[in-house]
């Protein structure tokens, strides 16, 4: 499934990688307070559409009682399934007590749970990190309460909060969750190619896996690995011309989701990902950066993909040698 990611996980980028064979896509983390006090913005964040489903909401805090109005919130919205985040790490979150900060609190932890499964009738699954640092490995106890108090799966990613994304993600911890549980285990972590999530899910024993980073600007991967872990055989990379033509579909998704202005600045977010793996792709995204009318920038990237096809090279200006 397609991890859900802050500032990345839209409408236009889960619906391409459900498209491309995502078995499920989530909605990035929301603010429990922010809904409780009526944040426009974060009701517009939970908008998603038939064709993206199954999909999840995924919420986030530190106050049972509003865990328990944000949930029913998003079941008013009617998504398939309801995720907590417990493995954000960014210092201004934990601060708050929430994601990692609330997993060295078992007892504001389990009334967070509680709260949330009284509150919808929606399945509820939790997002946790191996723990908060070495010496405080949680996601083991976490699981079993996640199992004890009725929610329906968990997923762990082999990294501490301390660590961030630094080191090498620990699969170790989610081969033992697995052991001590029934309910489903998802693998999260330096899951780069469709071999690693093979081999991860064989080492592991787990049900599933999370792709994050691997996916930003290669909705192409959930296809490639289906068809890896169907067949054995890894497909060709997605050519040049064929990510360039995505890119322009996903800047004309992005702007009639969000209108011109915020749609623009939302894909050139994205922009950089995609260009890594585009010749003179350094030179697209700088160019990309500059620009604010969407009219300017698929007209570029049609410059580009004209190119690509033609087996041309694109000048600096982003003209067409």
């Amino acid at each position: 499934m397609l991890s859900p990611m802050a500032g990345y996980t839209d409408h236009p980028f889960r619906l391409l990688c459900r498209e491309q064979g995502a078995a499920l896509v989530c909605t990035e983390l929301l603010s429990s307070t922010a809904m409780w006090f009526g944040s426009e913005r974060t009701g517009e964040m939970m908008d998603f559409t038939e064709e993206e489903r199954p999909v999840g909401v995924q919420i986030f805090g530190a106050d049972p009682v509003q865990m328990a109005f944000a949930a029913r919130k998003v079941t008013e919205r009617g998504p398939d399934y309801i995720d907590i985040n417990l493995g954000c790490s960014v210092p201004k979150v934990v601060k708050s007590g929430a994601c990692s900060a609330l997993t060295k609190d078992p007892e504001r932890l389990r009334a967070v749970f509680q709260a949330v499964v009284s509150s919808t009738h929606l399945p509820v699954s939790a997002k946790m990190r191996k723990g908060w640092d070495e010496d405080d490995v949680s996601a083991p106890w976490i699981s079993e309460m996640c199992q004890e108090l009725g929610l329906c799966a968990v997923t762990i990613h082999g990294r501490t909060a301390r660590e961030g994304f630094t080191g090498t993600a620990d699969w170790d911890i989610v081969r033992h969750v697995k052991s001590l549980v029934t309910i489903p285990v998802l693998g999260s972590g330096d899951l780069r190619t469709p071999d690693d999530v093979k081999r991860r899910m064989e080492e592991s024993g787990c049900d599933g896996v999370m792709i994050g980073r691997a996916a930003m600007g290669d909705p192409w991967f959930f296809a490639r690995t289906n068809h890896f872990l169907q067949t054995g055989e890894d497909p060709p990379p997605t050519p040049p011309s064929a990510r360039l033509s995505l890119m322009r579909r996903h800047l004309r998704m992005s702007v009639e989701h969000r209108g011109e202005h915020v749609g623009v600045v939302t894909f050139r977010s994205q922009v950089a990902a995609y260009c890594r793996r585009i010749p003179g792709g350094r030179r697209l995204r700088d160019a990309v950066m500059r620009m604010d009318r969407w009219q300017d920038i698929d007209a570029m990237l049609y410059d580009y993909e004209q190119a690509s096809i033609e087996g041309s090279e694109i000048e600096e200006g982003g003209e067409v040698e």
